[in-house]
């Protein structure tokens, strides 16, 4: 479908209906189910030289930005609603963050903690799809600190579906050197686990953790691990998946035998930085998470299945 009709008034009140004709048919695309024909109504409408900072491109951006709005509002639309923003051009994506933030505070008195959840998620994808990515990651933060916890579900899916999925974690990272091939290396499992979790598979980046921590190496070459626990648990329990703090057989043994790893986890939590990011995660968030290694490095459980009280190991 061709999108886009050109304006060419022989008068200017023939040019006034037409205008007032191609910005109805605009119109009309806004009312229907499908995410993309609202990306068409924002396209045809610059294709039309309909001017955001005017009055019928302003009705254009109210209208696509009421339905987005909408699809935020359902946990279940809000990818939907990413997908628009996600398309949206630059200028339209500018235009419609300042149109959302000019309706939001009428009285020039711009303050995010008034936002409305979905009011907050949407600004944060005009901006990203704005190009001004850095501007986004500080409304996301900035929100994060005064909503409760279950918003940064919904935060971290803008991360992902704006920003890509390794925004989740690249960011959170501290330092590491390049490791190398042996199998007995530390760095070489933490840097597998870093580059799972980039790519979204968490639970993957998890499991190679257990893998370097649970090496037959001095606990002293296993500094670091901590560290890293700390990220991905903090992103797990971000976006809802706290089943792994479960006590599985392979995570307890991991840390009974190296309990330094669940102190490090709990000093990292316990010095969690501030600003980009790490804005996404408050101390409401965080503060259940250190608890939990804290406990675990205070008093490691039994490596192996108890019976009858005491620990036991099955000889195969």
């Amino acid at each position: 479908m061709e999108h886009g009709p050109i304006l060419a008034a022989r008068s200017p009140a023939e040019g006034s209906v037409r205008r007032a004709d191609t910005l109805a048919a605009i119109l009309v695309q806004t009312q229907g189910d499908c995410p993309r024909d609202l990306v068409a109504a924002v396209e045809d409408a610059m294709a039309a030289g309909l001017a955001f900072d005017q009055t019928e491109g302003q009705i254009v951006l109210l209208e696509v930005l009421a339905r987005v709005l909408e699809m935020a509002d359902n946990r279940q639309g809000l990818g939907d609603a990413l997908d628009v923003l996600a398309a949206m051009p630059a200028e339209a994506a500018l235009a419609g963050f300042n149109t959302l933030v000019a309706s939001s505070f009428p009285d020039g008195n711009v303050d995010i903690a008034r936002l409305g959840d979905a009011a907050l998620l949407v600004m944060a994808g005009l901006l990203a799809s704005a190009g001004q990515i850095d501007d986004a990651l500080a409304v996301l933060g900035t929100g994060a600190k005064s909503r409760p916890v279950e918003f940064l579900a919904k935060a971290h899916s803008v991360r992902g579906h704006m920003f890509g999925r390794d925004a989740t974690t690249r960011a959170l990272w501290t330092a590491l050197s390049e490791g190398g091939t042996s199998p007995l290396d530390p760095r070489l499992y933490r840097h597998q686990a870093r580059r799972l979790a980039d790519a979204g598979d968490l639970a993957g980046a998890l499991d190679a953790l257990l893998t370097g921590a649970c090496l037959p190496i001095e606990a002293a070459d296993k500094d670091g691990f901590g560290d890293d626990f700390a990220v991905i648990a903090a992103v797990l329990h971000a976006i809802g998946h706290d089943d792994w703090l479960g006590q599985t057989a392979r995570l307890r043994f991991c840390l009974a035998a190296c309990p330094a790893i669940a102190a490090e986890a709990t000093a990292a939590l316990g010095n969690w930085p501030t600003g980009g990011a790490f804005d996404l995660y408050g101390p409401g968030l965080i503060a259940p998470v250190q608890q939990w290694f804290a406990a675990i490095a205070l008093a490691p459980p039994p490596a192996y299945p108890l019976r009858h009280g005491k620990p036991h190991v099955d000889v195969v």
